[in-house]
């Protein structure tokens, strides 16, 4: 009791020094928390369930595919390459295994996840040197004179990334730039605003300030990606402005709503959500599937920087597959934020100039 009582009076007659405090306090357990987060995700990279697909086999071969891919990849039959290839545009498996004496086809797709397709490559072909070696010795025994000879798979890239993003981390940043640039849009406004009231006329004025901030935001960024550094397809110019402005937009009010209403908590929210957790379910610093489900998978679904990632690598390489649900998230973020901040600027009745 005394201790507190001593606190008490330490704040009263220090009240910057007692500010400072709580500041870094707060700080330790956002540092804690990424920490944690990120070491949980990324710290045991797996292949988990990962489906791919098996042409028409012997049931042999299918079955020893099967149990040589268990836990790590779900096989499932398909009739014919060109049948499963439409799997892939769907994102319904990720790569395609077709079985054939002396020389197999493996069907990867570079630009739905380059890590999940260099995971099945080596898998596939880790197995198909075994059943090659099995085929050959089959040869032999019907056929002693003419000793067969066995190729390596042949590797077909269907739907292959940019030339000038090999590794397919520039969907990932810029997908990020866009995220970042409304977070850092809701803290800037935040700090400038201080503690004037947030009245319905400076709603207003917020979001159509934050309307133009994303398209030109998003339009800059765009440029960049497509026409500067080129990691994305310049026929997808428009399609990654739009998706980007949309996503920067929903982020800037969702993150401006939770400032304005929980104050610093709101600020320590908003980075927990879009960096801390935002990140790594995102899929971009490591696929979602490679980590060990639960939450991420979750999140994924849910959280900006990984919905803003889809929707662009719909749009670039996969003809817009499910590009609708992606763009129905990010616009949930636009409604959302813009309510609160609504909601919230109507308890003050005044229609004072804005500061």
């Amino acid at each position: 009791m005394k201790t507190a009582q001593q606190m008490k009076r330490y704040i009263k007659r220090h009240p910057l020094a007692a500010k400072l405090s709580l500041a870094l306090v707060g700080v330790i357990g956002l540092q804690v928390a990424l920490a944690t987060a990120y070491l949980v995700a990324f710290h045991d990279p797996t292949p988990r369930e990962i489906p791919v697909a098996i042409v028409s086999a012997d049931a042999t071969v299918k079955d020893s595919f099967r149990d040589a891919m268990k836990d790590t990849f779900a096989v499932r039959e398909v009739d014919s390459i060109e049948a499963a290839r439409d799997e892939l545009k769907q994102k319904e498996i990720y790569a395609i295994y077709k079985p054939t004496p002396l020389q197999s086809n493996v069907v990867i797709a570079t630009a739905l996840d380059k890590k999940i397709a260099d995971a099945a490559k080596a898998s596939m072909s880790t197995f198909d040197a075994q059943y090659q070696q099995n085929v050959v010795a089959m040869m032999a025994k019907q056929n002693p004179q003419a000793p067969a000879q066995a190729k390596a798979p042949l590797v077909d890239d269907a739907i292959p990334l940019v030339e000038n993003d090999a590794t397919g981390s520039g969907l990932f940043y810029v997908a990020f730039s866009f995220v970042f640039g409304g977070y850092l849009a809701a803290v800037a406004i935040s700090t400038v605003r201080g503690d004037s009231k947030l009245t319905r006329r400076r709603v207003l004025a917020r979001v159509a300030g934050l309307t133009l901030f994303s398209l030109a935001g998003a339009l800059f960024v765009t440029l960049i990606a497509v026409h500067g550094v080129k990691v994305l397809p310049s026929a997808v110019f428009w399609a990654t402005w739009g998706i980007g402005a949309l996503a920067t937009l929903g982020v800037s009010l969702l993150a401006s709503a939770l400032i304005s209403v929980l104050g610093t908590i709101g600020t320590g929210l908003v980075i927990i959500l879009f960096v801390i957790l935002g990140t790594p379910a995102s899929g971009g610093p490591l696929p979602v599937l490679f980590m060990d489900g639960g939450i991420w998978s979750w999140l994924s679904t849910l959280l900006p920087t990984g919905q803003t990632m889809e929707a662009i690598r719909s749009a670039a390489y996969l003809e817009g597959a499910g590009v609708w649900w992606h763009l129905l998230v990010l616009a949930g973020y636009v409604i959302i934020g813009a309510g609160v901040l609504v909601l919230y600027g109507m308890r003050h009745r005044s229609f004072e100039a804005i500061e």
